[in-house]
């Protein structure tokens, strides 16, 4: 659940840019801010952006390390669904053998479709996600590597 009161957080260098979808959520993105903008939840993070890996040079089909590395190196939080481990330079084997606490975590969303269909299971992911979001502002979740949207099970799943 959100926290019950977040202040405004005023954006410092070596803050979170914000929110970058891979080429495989970039639908869910626009989802995303949309549910936390209807929640009155971005007013606590004004500041951060949220944009697709394509608008922001990252060609489809760009091995999933560089996405990782360019999102480390640029302090953009990675949105995905992807969870393989196909190769050395799958996003899964890039984090077991790159991420170190202080990095940013990956957000994946653990059922992707359901989310994209929006509803109450898409509001309580969105509101987990603004959490998570709010906590990095701050300096939080930099001691885990990924991190599944909810966090929680929904309720009544």
């Amino acid at each position: 659940m959100p926290r019950a009161s977040w202040p405004a957080i005023p954006r410092r260098d070596g803050n979170v840019l914000g929110v970058m979808a891979d080429e495989n959520v970039d639908g869910h993105l626009a989802r995303l801010a949309r549910l936390m903008a209807v929640a009155d939840l971005i007013v606590y993070f004004p500041d951060l952006v949220y944009v697709s890996s394509l608008a922001l040079g990252l060609l489809p089909g760009t091995p999933d390390r560089i996405v990782w590395k360019f999102c480390q190196r640029e302090q953009w939080v990675l949105l995905t669904a992807n969870r393989n481990h196909d190769g050395p330079d799958s996003l899964n084997a890039t984090i077991l053998d790159s991420w170190h606490p202080g990095l940013l975590p990956v957000l994946t969303l653990m059922d992707a479709t359901r989310f994209r269909r929006g509803g109450p299971y898409a509001a309580f992911v969105a509101g987990d996600a603004a959490d998570v979001l709010y906590g990095l502002t701050l300096g939080e979740y930099r001691d885990q590597s990924r991190i599944h949207l909810p966090r929680t099970p929904f309720p009544g799943s």
